[in-house]
């Protein structure tokens, strides 16, 4: 009972922490992760709940019906956490999948609750009549067992495009495996042992969390399309590099707009905190300040890797150029050698150099 209500509290916190992570960002598959987390985080409750009630000998039509919401919330945390899979592995085939995955689910449920269980006060468990075990198999499990197959193809895809999105995916898909080896483990073990088996959820769960943290902006390098330092007194656009080709606007003119939308933002809000996003839908603008410069970087997803790696470089830029920047007098020759910073911050290294809780 209490391993239970420790996931319980777990996966809440954690999926608490990554819906205000949404919020910051609008990314939709840190939302569908996060929703999949709380979601499972209520059922791992309700499991509590229901043991809790066993132990009192409470009314079994009431152990039965937490056991009911337990099974639909099991239900729709894994579908959310199925359709993060589908939407960063295959996008392209997402809505389709996703469809046909519910229709599972919906079944699974449906003859759940036409075949019920029985609660058995002297074990403390649900026996499943056996169609009702079947069902689960038939309709329950492809839905989980897809959560593995897309990540461990996605590994395989990307191992010569990209290793480490390939490494990433692959260890999230081995703690997903892990998951199922710890939740079900217990069935083919003697009773005695169930106890013993349910000590591994926790750091199961946890290991699947930080794996997944990983994963989720993995593709980070993908989302970039164009970065702007811009003079902040002026409105001058001192460097700019575009990740991507594509025709985009006159520096200067996009230099002299941020500067004006930032300072018009200020008087209509008669606020001292300053514009940090922008958000046009698949497009946003994320700005850092710094004591000379703004740091303008558009992107696809607002990940977290992308405001600390433009911090770092609004920082480091300024302490590079320090001197230009004090007495800048037009000149963009004395900014040469940004490219070799801009190169250095925003190349590929270890994804995570943050803890996860804070």
């Amino acid at each position: 009972m209490g391993i239970f209500f420790s996931i319980a509290a777990l996966m809440l916190y954690l999926g608490l922490k990554t819906y205000r992570k949404y919020l910051e960002n609008r990314s939709k598959r840190v939302l569908y992760f996060g929703i999949g987390l709380i979601v499972l985080g209520i059922a791992s409750f309700l499991a509590g709940l229901e043991k809790t009630f066993f132990i009192f000998y409470l009314n079994s039509n009431l152990i039965l019906t937490v056991n009911v919401l337990q099974v639909a919330c099991n239900s729709i945390g894994y579908l959310a956490i199925n359709l993060f899979c589908l939407h960063v592995v295959i996008p392209k085939y997402e809505k389709k999948l996703f469809s046909f995955n519910v229709i599972l689910a919906s079944l699974d449920l449906a003859f759940y609750l036409i075949f019920l269980p029985t609660p058995l006060y002297a074990t403390f468990e649900m026996a499943l009549p056996e169609i009702t075990i079947w069902t689960q198999l038939i309709f329950g499990i492809p839905i989980i067992a897809m959560i593995p197959i897309l990540l461990f193809y996605y590994a395989f895809i990307m191992r010569k495009q990209s290793p480490p999105h390939s490494k990433r995916s692959f260890w999230v898909g081995m703690a997903t495996i892990f998951i199922f080896f710890t939740l079900y483990i217990k069935m083919f073990l003697p009773i005695e042992f169930a106890d013993f088996t349910r000590l591994l959820w926790i750091p199961a769960f946890l290991f699947w969390y930080i794996s997944f943290t990983r994963f989720i902006e993995v593709d980070w390098p993908k989302k970039l399309r164009h970065l702007y330092l811009i003079k902040a007194d002026s409105g001058v656009c001192i460097y700019e590099h575009p990740f991507i080709a594509e025709d985009g606007m006159e520096s200067q003119l996009v230099g002299g707009s941020i500067s004006g939308i930032t300072k018009l933002m200020q008087e209509i809000t008669r606020s001292p905190q300053k514009l940090r996003l922008m958000d046009h839908g698949n497009i946003k603008l994320l700005l850092e300040y710094g004591a000379y410069i703004i740091g303008v970087l558009i992107v696809e997803e607002n990940f977290s890797i992308h405001r600390k790696k433009l911090k770092s470089l609004v920082e480091r830029f300024e302490d590079q150029f320090k001197e230009p920047l004090q007495v800048y007098v037009g000149s963009l020759g004395e900014f040469a050698g940004s490219k070799t910073l801009v190169d250095e911050i925003f190349s590929y290294k270890e994804l995570l150099d943050r803890s996860i809780f804070d």
